[in-house]
Protein backbone atom coordinates (compact mmCIF):
# COMPACT_ATOMS: atom_id res chain seq x y z
CA UNK A 1 0.00 0.00 0.00
CA UNK A 2 0.96 3.69 -0.04
CA UNK A 3 3.28 4.70 2.79
CA UNK A 4 5.10 7.87 3.85
CA UNK A 5 8.21 8.71 5.88
CA UNK A 6 8.60 12.03 7.73
CA UNK A 7 12.27 11.62 8.55
CA UNK A 8 11.77 9.52 11.64
CA UNK A 9 8.56 7.49 11.34
CA UNK A 10 7.14 5.45 8.46
CA UNK A 11 3.36 5.14 8.32
CA UNK A 12 0.79 3.78 5.93
CA UNK A 13 -1.14 6.58 4.21
CA UNK A 14 -4.12 4.53 3.07
CA UNK A 15 -5.42 1.01 2.59
CA UNK A 16 -6.37 1.62 -1.04
CA UNK A 17 -7.47 -1.96 -1.60
CA UNK A 18 -9.20 -2.77 1.69
CA UNK A 19 -8.32 -6.06 3.34
CA UNK A 20 -5.39 -8.40 2.77
CA UNK A 21 -5.07 -7.67 -0.95
CA UNK A 22 -2.50 -5.10 -2.13
CA UNK A 23 -3.06 -2.04 -4.31
CA UNK A 24 0.61 -1.99 -5.42
CA UNK A 25 1.14 1.78 -5.93
CA UNK A 26 3.85 2.37 -8.55
CA UNK A 27 5.57 5.15 -10.53
CA UNK A 28 4.90 7.92 -8.00
CA UNK A 29 5.13 11.47 -9.39
CA UNK A 30 4.14 14.92 -8.06
CA UNK A 31 1.92 16.96 -10.40
CA UNK A 32 -0.10 20.10 -9.55
CA UNK A 33 0.47 19.68 -5.81
CA UNK A 34 -0.79 16.11 -5.78
CA UNK A 35 0.96 12.75 -5.69
CA UNK A 36 -0.02 10.57 -8.65
CA UNK A 37 0.57 6.84 -9.11
CA UNK A 38 -0.79 3.67 -10.63
CA UNK A 39 -2.75 1.40 -8.27
CA UNK A 40 -5.51 -1.19 -8.04
CA UNK A 41 -8.31 -0.16 -5.70
CA UNK A 42 -9.99 -3.57 -5.77
CA UNK A 43 -13.19 -1.98 -7.07
CA UNK A 44 -13.27 -3.83 -10.39
CA UNK A 45 -11.43 -1.16 -12.40
CA UNK A 46 -8.03 -2.86 -12.30
CA UNK A 47 -4.78 -0.89 -12.12
CA UNK A 48 -5.54 2.75 -12.95
CA UNK A 49 -4.35 6.32 -12.26
CA UNK A 50 -4.75 7.52 -8.65
CA UNK A 51 -3.83 10.64 -6.69
CA UNK A 52 -3.22 11.73 -3.10
CA UNK A 53 -3.70 15.38 -2.09
CA UNK A 54 -2.33 15.07 1.43
CA UNK A 55 -5.68 14.02 2.84
CA UNK A 56 -7.58 11.83 0.40
CA UNK A 57 -6.58 9.04 -1.95
CA UNK A 58 -8.82 8.71 -5.02
CA UNK A 59 -8.85 7.25 -8.51
CA UNK A 60 -8.67 10.10 -11.03
CA UNK A 61 -9.27 8.18 -14.25
CA UNK A 62 -10.61 4.85 -15.45
CA UNK A 63 -8.62 4.83 -18.68
CA UNK A 64 -9.42 1.25 -19.61
CA UNK A 65 -13.00 0.27 -18.83
CA UNK A 66 -13.43 -3.09 -17.18
CA UNK A 67 -11.39 -5.06 -14.68
CA UNK A 68 -8.09 -5.32 -16.61
CA UNK A 69 -6.98 -1.73 -16.00
CA UNK A 70 -4.73 0.48 -18.13
CA UNK A 71 -1.62 -0.08 -15.94
CA UNK A 72 -0.20 3.48 -16.07
CA UNK A 73 3.58 3.47 -15.55
CA UNK A 74 6.69 5.67 -15.79
CA UNK A 75 4.92 8.92 -14.93
CA UNK A 76 6.63 12.18 -15.94
CA UNK A 77 5.58 15.85 -15.86
CA UNK A 78 6.02 17.77 -19.12
CA UNK A 79 4.42 21.04 -20.33
CA UNK A 80 1.92 21.16 -17.45
CA UNK A 81 0.65 17.65 -18.09
CA UNK A 82 1.30 14.25 -16.58
CA UNK A 83 2.58 11.73 -19.15
CA UNK A 84 2.78 7.96 -18.85
CA UNK A 85 2.49 4.70 -20.73
CA UNK A 86 -0.93 3.02 -20.60
CA UNK A 87 -3.26 0.63 -22.41
CA UNK A 88 -6.61 2.26 -23.17
CA UNK A 89 -8.21 -1.02 -24.20
CA UNK A 90 -9.18 0.51 -27.54
CA UNK A 91 -7.11 -1.80 -29.72
CA UNK A 92 -4.03 0.47 -29.81
CA UNK A 93 -2.15 -1.45 -27.13
CA UNK A 94 0.25 0.15 -24.66
CA UNK A 95 0.94 3.71 -25.85
CA UNK A 96 1.82 7.23 -24.65
CA UNK A 97 -0.91 8.99 -22.65
CA UNK A 98 -1.31 12.32 -20.86
CA UNK A 99 -3.45 13.69 -18.04
CA UNK A 100 -4.14 17.44 -17.75
CA UNK A 101 -5.70 17.37 -14.29
CA UNK A 102 -9.16 16.43 -15.48
CA UNK A 103 -8.97 14.31 -18.64
CA UNK A 104 -6.69 11.44 -19.69
CA UNK A 105 -6.06 11.06 -23.43
CA UNK A 106 -3.77 9.09 -25.71
CA UNK A 107 -1.03 11.29 -27.19
CA UNK A 108 -0.13 9.11 -30.15
CA UNK A 109 -0.49 5.64 -31.63
CA UNK A 110 3.24 5.25 -32.19
CA UNK A 111 3.03 1.60 -33.22
CA UNK A 112 -0.25 1.00 -35.04
CA UNK A 113 -2.01 -2.20 -34.10
CA UNK A 114 -2.95 -4.03 -30.91
CA UNK A 115 0.55 -4.51 -29.46
CA UNK A 116 1.46 -0.85 -28.89
CA UNK A 117 4.85 0.83 -28.82
CA UNK A 118 5.44 0.17 -25.10
CA UNK A 119 6.77 3.61 -24.03
CA UNK A 120 8.87 3.39 -20.86
CA UNK A 121 11.54 5.32 -18.92
CA UNK A 122 10.02 8.76 -19.57
CA UNK A 123 12.31 11.73 -18.89
CA UNK A 124 12.20 15.45 -19.72
CA UNK A 125 15.29 16.92 -21.38
CA UNK A 126 15.74 20.14 -23.37
CA UNK A 127 12.03 20.95 -23.71
CA UNK A 128 11.19 17.45 -24.96
CA UNK A 129 9.88 14.26 -23.43
CA UNK A 130 12.17 11.29 -24.12
CA UNK A 131 11.37 7.60 -23.75
CA UNK A 132 12.03 4.11 -25.04
CA UNK A 133 9.55 2.82 -27.63
CA UNK A 134 9.09 0.50 -30.61
CA UNK A 135 7.72 2.34 -33.64
CA UNK A 136 6.92 -0.85 -35.50
CA UNK A 137 9.14 0.22 -38.39
CA UNK A 138 11.71 -2.55 -38.02
CA UNK A 139 14.13 -0.65 -35.77
CA UNK A 140 12.95 -2.26 -32.53
CA UNK A 141 12.97 -0.47 -29.16
CA UNK A 142 14.96 2.75 -29.55
CA UNK A 143 15.09 6.32 -28.21
CA UNK A 144 12.05 8.49 -29.03
CA UNK A 145 10.93 12.02 -28.15
CA UNK A 146 7.79 14.14 -28.02
CA UNK A 147 7.95 17.94 -28.41
CA UNK A 148 4.33 18.70 -27.55
CA UNK A 149 3.16 18.14 -31.13
CA UNK A 150 5.14 15.38 -32.80
CA UNK A 151 6.41 11.99 -31.68
CA UNK A 152 9.59 10.87 -33.47
CA UNK A 153 12.47 8.46 -33.12
CA UNK A 154 15.61 10.30 -32.04
CA UNK A 155 18.16 7.65 -32.95
CA UNK A 156 18.51 4.08 -34.18
CA UNK A 157 21.28 3.30 -31.73
CA UNK A 158 21.48 -0.36 -32.67
CA UNK A 159 21.16 -0.50 -36.45
CA UNK A 160 18.79 -3.02 -37.96
CA UNK A 161 15.89 -4.91 -36.39
CA UNK A 162 17.61 -5.53 -33.04
CA UNK A 163 16.75 -3.17 -30.19
CA UNK A 164 19.16 -1.04 -28.15
CA UNK A 165 16.61 -0.86 -25.29
CA UNK A 166 17.52 2.60 -23.92
CA UNK A 167 16.63 2.47 -20.23
CA UNK A 168 16.77 4.39 -16.94
CA UNK A 169 16.86 7.81 -18.62
CA UNK A 170 18.18 10.62 -16.39
CA UNK A 171 19.42 14.18 -16.95
CA UNK A 172 22.86 15.11 -15.61
CA UNK A 173 25.14 18.06 -16.48
CA UNK A 174 23.06 19.13 -19.49
CA UNK A 175 23.02 15.66 -21.04
CA UNK A 176 20.54 12.80 -21.15
CA UNK A 177 22.11 9.58 -19.87
CA UNK A 178 20.78 6.06 -20.29
CA UNK A 179 21.78 2.44 -20.58
CA UNK A 180 21.71 0.91 -24.09
CA UNK A 181 23.18 -1.83 -26.27
CA UNK A 182 24.73 -0.38 -29.43
CA UNK A 183 25.20 -3.80 -31.00
CA UNK A 184 28.95 -3.25 -31.29
CA UNK A 185 29.96 -6.09 -29.00
CA UNK A 186 30.23 -3.96 -25.86
CA UNK A 187 26.84 -5.05 -24.50
CA UNK A 188 24.56 -2.77 -22.50
CA UNK A 189 26.61 0.24 -21.44
CA UNK A 190 26.27 3.93 -20.50
CA UNK A 191 25.24 6.27 -23.31
CA UNK A 192 24.48 10.01 -23.49
CA UNK A 193 22.62 12.47 -25.68
CA UNK A 194 23.58 16.15 -25.94
CA UNK A 195 21.30 18.99 -27.01
CA UNK A 196 21.70 20.08 -30.66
Amino acid sequence: ELWSFDGSVASRVADIWPGSQSSYPTSLKVFNNKLYFGANGGDGAGNELWSYDGNTVSRVADIRSGDQGSSPQDLAVYNNKLYFGANGGDGAGYELWSYDGSVASRVADIKPGPLGSGPTYLAVFGNKLYFQADGGDGAGYELWSYDGNTVSRVADIRKGPESSYPSSLVVFNDKLYFGADGGDGAGNELWSLSLP
